[in-house]
């Protein structure tokens, strides 16, 4: 009999005789890959954001040749970045992290996050003067709308880096002062 009513009820939700109830969030997490276990998702985020961090440290010597060689920098840093956001699909399925990225609240950085990304991989390959400043321009805007999208996660996560991003507006002038006095010191000494 329950499994009758069961049938009974999908057909109704099906024929948009009924609205389908809200699905939990293991549901939500088990719709995409259903035969996917909630270990087998986490073993998965763990690799791919292994990976991605992996290719993060392998950017990091390359930081010092940026000027020279922004490619050595650039393409391990964003291969990192795109492993590590594929890392969140595990989690809550490639449909719904989809639909988070296309949030109101999110849509403006996530076009920024993609679009830098595609931007310093090409610009690296181009070289040049050019092409290095504008991977430089991209690795920047890279770095800044990942942490802005990122603190979109935590609550009062935004308020808190425009917080730190003000106060640091706030100590350069006095902090650029004080260099400019060291270095102005050091100069007129030799």
């Amino acid at each position: 009999a329950e499994v009758a009513a069961t049938a009974g009820k999908s057909a109704k939700v099906a024929a948009g005789l009924e609205e389908a109830p809200p699905k939990t969030r293991l549901e939500e997490m088990t719709a995409c890959c259903p035969a996917m276990s909630r270990k087998t998702r986490l073993m998965g985020f763990m690799l791919c954001y292994g990976i991605g961090s992996f290719f993060w440290l392998l950017s990091t010597p390359a930081i010092p040749l940026i000027f020279v060689a922004p490619a050595k920098f650039a393409v391990p840093y964003t291969l990192g970045s795109l492993i590590s956001m594929g890392s969140t699909m595990f989690m809550v399925g490639p449909t719904k992290q989809l639909q988070n990225m296309c949030k109101e609240d999110r849509r403006l950085t996530t076009t920024i996050y993609l679009s830098s990304m595609i931007g310093t991989l090409a610009f690296a390959m181009i070289g040049g003067l050019v092409g290095t400043v504008l991977c430089l321009v991209c690795i920047s805007a890279q770095v800044a709308s990942m942490v802005w999208y990122v603190a979109s996660y935590v609550p009062g996560g935004q308020t808190m880096v425009k917080a730190f991003f003000n106060r640091c507006i706030a100590c350069c002038p006095s902090c650029m002062s004080t260099c400019w006095q060291c270095c102005s010191a050091c100069c007129c000494r030799g």
